[in-house]
């Protein structure tokens, strides 16, 4: 998420250090303090569950003053961290760097002061402007607009996805669509042999005396005229239409 690149960017800017490695990490491997034990707010383990990963990546520093079995330790991000562990997740993404106890008081600092916006208490809304109080509720307001953006884009590029990838299962399933039927020949171009050919209802007697009628009466105008040769009806006058033109 771009929200999530931009903290990683403050984090490099502020103490010019950079992560070592960005990826997923066995939830087991992680070490969290009791500081970042903070229960997620409502929606992050659904959002965990729809994606199965979580949207935004959580900070983690190298240490091996836990022993052999937790090799990191989460500096950042814990409400993500207990979401993706209510959502059973064995594997979470996280930004892996190389840090002091000062950086990390620092990095808990600059994140918790750039990542939530500037608070309005009764004390110190008496001491600001209208045009001050105008910003900061513009600020409040265009910030959760832009995380809402970005997880709704999120989310919409998955269900996109995800339709399209059932739609195309569905049509590998399918059978190829039939061949289109040939063109119909017109009735005036039928020979014998061609009409002797067919099955019922038109018997070899019915194929001669249509044939010998269109020789002495063409070009007919409509196919119920057969219907005035000796032994030819409905039945045989609809089966010509259907694979006959005049």
């Amino acid at each position: 998420m771009n929200y999530s690149e931009a903290e990683r960017q403050k984090i490099i800017e502020y103490l010019k250090v950079k992560p070592i490695h960005h990826g997923q990490l066995d939830i087991s491997q992680i070490y969290v303090p009791e500081k970042q034990v903070i229960p997620p707010p409502d929606g992050y383990v659904e959002i965990i569950n729809h994606f199965q990963a979580n949207l935004h990546p959580i900070v983690v520093r190298r240490t091996d003053q836990y022993g052999e079995d937790q090799e990191y330790e989460l500096i950042y991000g814990g409400d993500w961290y207990q979401a993706a562990k209510r959502a059973g997740l064995k594997k979470i993404w996280v930004w892996v760097f190389d840090l002091t106890n000062e950086q990390i008081t620092q990095i808990e600092q600059l994140l918790n002061t750039t990542a939530q916006p500037q608070e309005l208490s009764s004390e110190s809304i008496v001491h600001l402007s209208a045009q001050e109080i105008r910003i900061i509720l513009t600020e409040i307001i265009d910030q959760k607009l832009r995380i809402f953006s970005q997880e709704l884009d999120e989310k919409l590029r998955f269900t996109v996805h995800n339709f399209e990838n059932q739609i195309n299962k569905i049509l590998d399933r399918l059978p190829p669509p039939p061949p289109p039927p040939p063109p119909k020949k017109n009735i005036h171009e039928v020979t014998l042999a061609e009409l002797k050919q067919h099955p019922k209802p038109i018997t070899k007697p019915n194929a001669e005396a249509i044939f010998n009628f269109l020789q002495n009466h063409s070009p007919i105008q409509s196919f119920q005229e057969f219907l005035s040769i000796k032994n030819i009806g409905p039945a045989t006058v609809k089966y010509l239409a259907e694979h006959y033109t005049i």
